[in-house]
């Protein structure tokens, strides 16, 4: 066990953990922590040597400008020298439960640098400020469970270059596209953040919505960015819903849209068969991208027509090439 403490004290959210890729037994746990008294949140790490067989005391490696808002979806990757990188997004999400701060501010989008294998980090680098999306149903607009609160990182194991993809509002006049940006020094500078899922376009809350993306890297540079969308959604009853893969192999790749291609994986399958959270289809909150060195393998969520088991899990594999 890493961590363990009376709940109505501390409120421990979105954990994520990373085995070091060239260390064995190396693991890094990483995670949200929010006072229950104060309100204030702080993220959390914890190291083991032994394969998790054991850890070390957990210890504060962030703390917010604004002590209200949490850091959600930290996850650590360690680029080819050592270095290790956390992506976080700051949300006033009201983690652990309300009330809900009263003050609605941005999000910001931000990593932490540790060259020492963890002891000591940075101050955070802001990658975007921008406004969460809220996706909704095409069709009558009520709310779906899948705004972009965690954001995925990925490192390209020949280069280091970095490559973060999230999900927001401020990106497409559907106001949900997925945004990505790029970092070639180690996580010290970014790529302005850009579009990168091709979905078809759409007014605001409609068909033109894409969600929930994953990204990974693989050997040979190739990167991959599965996300969900609406594309094929018609007036009839349900909303069909599909996982998508862009991919491109190239250091450009992070500043343009030329060179990516896009494949259907799965769907569609109908997104109102899902179970719900406060009312609102709810497909999950982790899914899963990576490779085998050949082929891209996706762990994903899709519904199934039975009441009694509305969705499943399934695992696809792709090859990892830039093409079709």
């Amino acid at each position: 066990m890493v961590v363990s403490h009376d709940i109505t004290a501390f409120w421990d959210d979105k954990p994520s953990i990373t085995a070091h890729p060239r260390r064995p037994g190396v693991v890094y746990a990483v995670w949200n922590r929010r006072n229950m008294t104060s309100g204030e949140h702080e993220t959390m790490l914890a190291v083991s040597t032994d394969g998790a067989r054991s850890w070390g005391e957990e210890r504060v490696v962030h703390r917010s400008d604004w002590p209200e808002q949490g850091a959600l979806g930290n996850q650590i990757v360690v680029l080819p020298g050592g270095t290790l990188l956390n992506v976080f997004l700051e949300n006033e999400f009201p983690i652990g439960g309300p009330p809900w701060p009263t003050e609605n501010r941005d999000e910001r989008l931000r990593v932490i640098r540790s060259s020492d294998g963890g002891e000591n980090w940075s101050e955070p680098v802001t990658i975007s400020t921008h406004k969460l999306n809220d996706p909704v149903l095409p069709d009558d607009g009520r709310a779906v469970s899948a705004n972009g609160i965690l954001p995925e990182i990925a490192v390209d194991p020949r280069t280091g270059f970095v490559h973060v993809v999230w999900a927001e509002n401020g990106l497409s006049e559907s106001a949900s596209a997925i945004g990505m940006s790029s970092s070639p020094d180690g996580g010290r500078t970014w790529s302005e953040p850009r579009r990168v899922d091709r979905t078809p376009e759409s007014g605001r809350g409609g068909n033109g919505q894409a969600i929930l993306p994953q990204v990974d890297v693989a050997p040979n540079g190739t990167i991959a960015i599965t996300y969900y969308d609406f594309r094929e959604n018609t007036p009839e009853a349900g909303t069909p819903t599909s996982l998508w893969m862009t991919t491109c192999r190239g250091w450009w790749c992070a500043w343009t849209s030329h060179g990516w291609r896009e494949r259907k994986l799965a769907g569609p399958f109908d997104l109102e068969k899902a179970t719900t959270w406060d009312g609102q289809p709810l497909l999950g909150g982790y899914y899963g991208l990576a490779n085998t060195g050949s082929s891209f393998v996706s762990a994903f969520v899709a519904t199934s027509d039975d009441p009694e088991n509305k969705q499943d899990v399934y695992f696809t594999r792709t090859p990892a090439s830039p093409g079709r």
